[in-house]
């Protein structure tokens, strides 16, 4: 039997993610996913500028796109739209990368090739 080779956060983000490829980390595994297409994108992008104007009006946070959220010791996830609130911004390193929170709300745009189970945290 194989083992798997896991990789730390420091690991993690230290890498160097070819064009048109994604990566996310889950557990300590490597998960490698090809760029959305077009359509995925015009649906996230839409959903994205509607939200931001509803969350800029009311103060309540703020909203961004395709950016890595630590959830745990060894997960990374990158969801297509996250959603987090003022108060939970207050005093978090934004220039972080994984940002060492998780989102309030996460959105993740469903393709038609996308597994149920590849879904899930």
């Amino acid at each position: 039997m194989a083992t798997k080779s896991l990789l730390s956060i420091a690991d993690y983000a230290a890498l160097d993610e070819p064009a048109g490829v994604r990566y996310e980390l889950s557990e300590g595994e490597l998960i490698v996913s090809p760029s959305a297409n077009y359509f995925h994108n015009q649906i996230r992008d839409e959903f994205n500028s509607r939200l931001r104007v509803f969350v800029k009006e009311q103060k309540l946070g703020g909203v961004v796109s395709e950016m890595d959220f630590q959830l745990g010791d060894d997960t990374v996830r990158r969801p297509d739209i996250a959603f987090i609130s003022a108060a939970r911004l207050e005093g978090v390193d934004l220039q972080s990368v994984p940002l060492a929170i998780a989102p309030d709300l996460a959105i993740e745009i469903v393709s038609p090739g996308d597994r149920a189970a590849d879904l899930l945290l």
